[in-house]
């Protein structure tokens, strides 16, 4: 996590990199409850970025927690396995229809190209 993203790039975590303006309409845009939000931010007010990420899985990702064939120990750790872990969230959901998996990739791509955008 280390360099911030500078003018045109693409990388980091929003939790660590984002302002909490920017942030907080990035979670509005994303439809996360006012609670959860405000949870949220005050991990990244606190610097807890991990734990910050975590709970945005929980609550885009409702009753993850009780999936137990759900990897979630590096969910805030590395993008990539916060979306292996929502892939196979999404797929656990659809009982396993790879289409559906394949439509939410898809999905999880908008949103980064949305992240993207917000951090211009």
């Amino acid at each position: 996590m280390g360099t911030p993203p500078g003018a045109g790039e693409t990388h980091g975590c929003p939790f660590r990199h984002y302002d909490e303006r920017h942030l907080s309409a990035l979670m509005t845009q994303l439809q996360v409850k006012s609670d959860d939000r405000e949870e949220i931010l005050s991990r990244v007010r606190a610097k807890h970025f991990q734990l910050a990420c975590v709970k945005h899985f929980q609550v885009t990702h409702q009753g993850s927690e009780s999936m137990s064939n759900l990897r979630m120990t590096d969910v805030g750790n590395h993008p990539n396995a916060w979306t292996e872990a929502s892939l196979a969230y999404h797929k656990n959901l659809s009982g396993g229809s790879e289409n559906n998996a394949n439509a939410e990739n898809v999905e999880i791509q908008q949103q980064q190209q949305q992240q993207q955008q917000q951090q211009k």
